[in-house]
């Protein structure tokens, strides 16, 4: 019979980096960036960083043995 393997740690790794320039361009008149680093497009309403940011995940098994995954974390990492 062999034994079954578990988890037993996930490690959640937050990487960001800042943009020269913000995604899709620089801001349009009147857009501006919030005290968190965040602005809205006025033409589609939709929130972006002035960063780049993804959530890197570390999961260990019991047995040591050791897997890696990423997610696109945009505007709420904590999420993940």
């Amino acid at each position: 019979m062999s034994s079954m393997e578990t988890i037993r740690s996930v490690e959640p790794i937050v990487v960001a980096l800042p943009r020269e320039v913000p995604y899709l361009g620089p801001l349009d008149p009147g857009e501006r960036v919030n005290e968190r680093g965040y602005f809205v497009r006025a033409g589609n309403r939709t929130i972006y960083p002035v960063f780049d940011r993804s959530v890197l995940v570390k999961i260990t098994s019991t047995d040591g043995k050791v897997g890696w995954g990423e997610t696109y974390g945009i505007v709420a990492p904590q999420a993940v």
